[in-house]
């Protein structure tokens, strides 16, 4: 009833991204698939999460699957698992990646990056994250090609990730790279055994439902997804995340439309964050007296503002989040 990773890694690509049902048992079969590449291969992994702050229950990691493997003795830290006294699974942060740039782990086989997808306003993807994750991947592989299994639940295909390795943004079930693959799994058993329960008898047709059983995804829908007309004018910018947005204002039909057209020269350019800060931008301290961000502000919530794609919805949504539109 519940996911196998090793359905997906039998495509044999060097990323493997997998998005599931909330609750069906991805980082389980992880888990599992990690146990065993040591106990059968004598191959260790790496387990990443983005936070330093995402370990702090790590002495937990292995309660839920010990049962599994009843003879053998694991412990945890907050360095990885052991067995035996030896470390086999490493725990690894993100944020702390560049700690182990002139370190080598030739016995490390694959990695596992859970919850590679964010939910907005959980968490902030990393300046130049994609970048960041390569540069550990680098370290642990050096000129090896070691398998990397990425996790995630159904939040929205508008990532880092996939948006850095080209991969298109489609609801199918599986996309295929010459060297990644995106699995996102349906399982009617888990379904339906979901659906029988009392929380999911509460939750019958909700947006919260289609996400967490039937795996759809829970932050995209084509609502205020549009095109600027011919009527638009330019307004000014805001970079964020290294990335430029363009506003534009449509006075008759009282619409304001986001897109990645900007004018460089515009004296409107803004950014909300210090690490976004370069030549020509005003980072944005106090909205209320920026015009163009009350402007946005006044039309987010009013709905007046509609977005090119899905992409630049999403990615504005964690905008107005950071200015605290709502």
């Amino acid at each position: 009833m519940y996911i196998n990773v090793k359905d997906a890694l039998n495509y044999k690509r060097l990323f493997t991204f997998i998005v599931g049902n909330r609750g069906g048992g991805k980082t389980y079969s992880a888990k599992r698939w990690m146990i065993e590449q040591w106990i059968n291969h004598q191959s260790k992994s790496f387990y990443i999460r983005r936070y330093d702050t995402e370990f702090e229950d790590a002495k937990n990691f292995i309660l839920d699957i010990q049962h599994e493997y009843p003879d053998m003795e694991f412990t945890v830290n907050n360095y990885g698992v052991y067995l035996n006294g030896e470390i086999f699974i490493y725990f690894r942060a993100l944020t702390k990646s560049v700690n182990i740039k002139s370190s080598t782990f030739p016995d490390v086989g694959q990695i596992v990056f859970d919850e590679f997808i964010i939910d907005k306003g959980m968490k902030r993807y990393l300046k130049n994250e994609v970048e960041a994750f390569l540069e550990l991947y680098e370290t642990i592989s050096r000129t090896r090609d070691v398998k990397c299994l990425f996790l995630s639940n159904a939040v929205t295909v508008v990532n880092p990730y996939f948006t850095y390795f080209r991969i298109p943004c489609s609801d199918n079930g599986i996309i295929k790279g010459k060297h990644w693959i995106v699995v996102k799994t349906t399982n009617e058993e888990f379904i339906n055994h979901k659906k029988k329960t009392k929380f999911g008898e509460l939750i019958a047709n909700t947006n919260y439902s289609r996400y967490a059983i039937d795996n759809q995804y829970l932050r995209d829908n084509n609502d205020f997804v549009m095109s600027k007309n011919n009527k638009a004018e330019y307004q000014g910018g805001i970079k964020y995340l290294d990335k430029y947005y363009g506003i534009w204002l449509d006075i008759e039909n009282c619409k304001i439309f986001v897109n990645n057209k900007v004018n460089p020269n515009s004296k409107n350019m803004y950014c909300i964050l210090n690490d976004d800060m370069s030549e020509n931008l005003l980072l944005v301290k106090n909205k209320r007296k920026i015009p163009l961000i009350d402007l946005l502000d006044f039309g987010f919530k009013h709905g007046y503002v509609f977005y090119e794609n899905i992409g630049i919805k999403s990615i504005f949504m964690d905008i107005a989040r950071v200015l605290k539109f709502y």
